[in-house]
């Protein structure tokens, strides 16, 4: 008969690596994107060539090298060949005729005027998907 304590001890040993396993294939991402330029709003580090996504969120941003780690073999993998993250280049990214634009126009150039008068810039048409919702009166 073997001793019921050596058995909890075996279901726990058990229990625990199972955790262990799971948790670290819970931290893979579900998909990566690399080999891509995204603009992360991050100062410290305003650009990165890879991402990971785990579910509806993007969990890390950052070197190809750095993202691979994330991989799994159930991880699916985006390569960018070098476009923007947002893959809308055709659509939008340049100022050119058949593109989407977002803009404003203001009547001064902000990095050429003294700071004092910032305050003084007018917002003149304003261009949503490429088409005026704002005009200056």
């Amino acid at each position: 008969m073997t001793n019921p304590l050596s058995r909890v001890a075996a279901v726990a040993l058990f229990t625990i690596l199972s955790a262990g396993s799971n948790t670290s294939a819970q931290k893979k991402a579900d998909a990566v994107i690399v080999h891509g330029k995204v603009y992360t709003l991050d100062s410290q580090q305003p650009w990165a060539e890879a991402l990971a996504i785990r579910g509806d969120r993007i969990v890390a941003v950052g070197s190809d090298a750095e993202i691979a780690k994330l991989q799994s073999r159930h991880t699916h993998v985006i390569d960018a060949k070098g476009r923007l993250a947002g893959f809308r280049e055709k659509a939008e990214g340049s100022l050119e005729p058949g593109k989407v634009a977002d803009l404003i126009i203001l009547s001064q150039n902000l990095f050429e005027v003294d700071p004092n008068s910032i305050n003084k810039t007018k917002v003149l048409p304003t261009i949503v998907g490429g088409r005026v919702v704002f005009e200056a009166q």
